[in-house]
């Protein structure tokens, strides 16, 4: 008996330790939200059913080395960390985003009219400029 309760409670805590890792492979260290990994698999995932249509969006931080180099590392993660807000923000959970590469995101968007493809696409690109107006640079 005390086997049997030895072996269930080793397969919980490597079943635990498992799902840690997956999730852990597929977030960004900096922004806490997808990688380049965890977005491909969300969506895959996503596509694997009747997801519809979507369009691809790449976002860039532009200056990206300046910004770097000016304000440190520090500063440059919290802008990261901004971006990614502002695309949870902005997103729907069948909309996944993930950073790409160090000045870049990307971001899945459930397709509706070109009007409101674009106000939605406008509107994240204002909330993210946003972040230097409440620093005051």
């Amino acid at each position: 008996m005390f086997l049997a309760v030895c072996v269930v409670l080793a397969v919980w805590i490597a079943g635990k330790r498992i799902r840690q890792l997956r999730k852990q492979a597929q977030t960004d260290p900096v922004t806490g939200g997808l990688n380049t990994f965890g977005f491909d698999q969300q969506a895959r995932k996503l596509f694997s059913g009747r997801a519809g249509q979507y369009a691809l969006v790449v976002m860039r931080l532009e200056n990206y080395r300046q910004i770097m180099q000016t304000f440190g590392c520090e500063k440059t993660d919290a802008v990261l960390r901004y971006l990614q807000n502002i695309l949870k923000q902005s997103l729907s959970a069948v909309e996944p985003a993930g950073r790409m590469a160090a000045d870049s995101f990307c971001f899945l968007m459930k397709n509706s009219r070109k009007d409101m493809s674009a106000a939605r696409l406008l509107r994240v690109y204002e909330s993210a400029n946003q972040f230097n107006q409440q620093l005051g640079i």
